[in-house]
């Protein structure tokens, strides 16, 4: 930066800034971290109104200037001998981190588990897109649900057993119940099962299942 007699001229070593619209572009942008206090909006809008005032400058880098030398001397000074300084961080990425934090601590969880085998195959790691709150769709993952072979574990019911004689539980009246031969599935294996996991997670199937634990 320099004064003159017509006004303060800002000395910029890039040419990139001046040839492009940054400053109008800047319009756009919102800074949403607190501890920032100025937005380049404000700038932006200081430089215009003081256009009379303040001129841009482009001058080579590293060109013998005076001032651009003396501004990198002691941007070297800063990089290596400067004061630590203590910045808020900015919410976006407190958000981020914290976020992050529990999607491990989540995961180390759910692949640590003793329990919820079944689910676990079906849903091998915990994310937040295929959290899930349909009871129909639970009764799938789970095994859980008003069904013989879940109810027969709590004593609610003696036999585990569906009428047809074969084991009561969720992939019997998925897959072969000759009572329920109007509602299978093809129940798919490998990579195909977390397609069809995100789509049954995504409210696809959630009408047919509604209707087959009713029956």
């Amino acid at each position: 930066m320099c004064l003159g007699k017509r006004g303060v001229f800002l000395q910029l070593g890039s040419s990139r800034i001046l040839r492009s619209h940054y400053f109008n572009g800047l319009k756009n942008q919102r800074v949403k971290s607190s501890s920032v206090r100025l937005e380049p909006q404000v700038i932006r809008d200081n430089l215009y109104n003081a256009k009379d005032l303040v001129s841009l400058v482009w001058v080579k880098a590293h060109a013998g200037n005076p001032g651009n030398e003396l501004a990198d001397h002691f941007a070297k000074i800063a990089s290596s001998c400067g004061a630590d300084m203590s910045i808020p961080a900015p919410y976006s990425y407190v958000k981020r981190v914290c976020k992050e934090f529990l999607m491990n601590e989540w995961n180390s969880y759910w692949k640590n588990s003793t329990t919820g085998k079944r689910t676990k195959e079906i849903l091998p790691s915990a994310k937040l897109d295929l959290l899930i709150s349909n009871k129909y769709v639970i009764y799938l993952f789970t095994n859980h649900g008003p069904l013989p072979a879940y109810l027969c574990r709590f004593k609610i019911l003696n036999n585990p057993d569906c009428l047809c004689g074969e084991h009561g539980d969720v992939d019997h009246y998925l897959t072969s119940c000759m009572y329920t031969k109007d509602y299978h599935l093809l129940l798919p294996t490998g990579a195909a099962r977390t397609h069809w996991t995100r789509k049954l997670c995504k409210n696809y199937f959630l009408k047919f299942l509604g209707k087959f634990v009713m029956t």
